[in-house]
């Protein structure tokens, strides 16, 4: 089975967080375990549900309330909002700020959610599950490297030790660097922390529900096969 990428590499295969998935688990049936939430959104819930939980405040908003009254400037108009763009397979949410003059969420003005000691922007990909209803496979979040050391000490504290493992990438230039590679499971979804994920300064962290990414994989197959038979 394979686990799209994070967000700058959706189509890698995570065999290190597969490999791992349903350690620590044995002894429970997989509707009895609670599968991983990050900021109030649990892996599995439906789409409607995703848009009735309450929104995380922006990271910058504060900040540039606090330029707009020491420059006399006009008072921010701000609202959370969600947006979500349907995909060939999946539907794509985040969540962004909308600014009241101009009435419409913009993709540029994505929210910075508050994740930790630190903040990330947030991708939530739905998946048409068993049951008609479309629900949450997967969450990426794409930070930056210099907030790696607090991030993992966070998700430590929270989660336990992970499964670790180190790989080589390299840039574009040829150059090679460690990617360390961080797992958590509980059976039913798998957290997965990378390091210099798509650029050297980037930070990706995966959660994702193992049953339906599953779902998502068997579709993409069935759509290559079709296109295949049409050469």
């Amino acid at each position: 089975m394979r686990l799209p990428g994070a967000i700058a590499g959706r189509n890698q295969t995570w065999g290190i967080a597969l490999a791992v998935c349903g350690m620590g688990s044995a002894s429970l049936q997989a509707s009895e375990i609670a599968r991983y939430s990050l900021k109030g959104v649990q892996l599995g819930i439906t789409l409607d549900e995703f848009k009735a939980v309450p929104i995380p405040e922006d990271f910058t908003t504060a900040s540039e309330e606090a330029d707009h009254r020491k420059y006399h400037l006009p008072p921010l108009q701000r609202t959370m909002s969600v947006r979500c763009d349907p995909t060939v397979n999946t539907v794509r949410c985040h969540w962004v700020k909308v600014d009241k003059v101009r009435g419409m969420p913009d993709f540029r003005a994505r929210s910075y959610t508050p994740i930790g000691n630190w903040y990330g922007n947030i991708d939530f990909e739905f998946v048409g599950a068993a049951d008609g209803q479309k629900r949450l496979a997967r969450m990426d979040v794409s930070m930056k490297m210099p907030m790696f050391e607090d991030m993992l000490a966070a998700y430590k504290e929270k989660f336990g030790p992970p499964n670790e493992a180190t790989v080589q990438v390299q840039n574009a230039y040829g150059a090679a660097f460690d990617q360390k590679i961080f797992t958590w499971s509980n059976g039913v979804s798998i957290i997965e922390m990378r390091t210099r994920c798509g650029s050297i300064n980037d930070l990706c962290i995966a959660y994702a529900d193992t049953a339906l990414v599953a779902a998502i994989n068997d579709l993409a197959t069935k759509r290559a096969k079709a296109a295949a038979s049409g050469l």
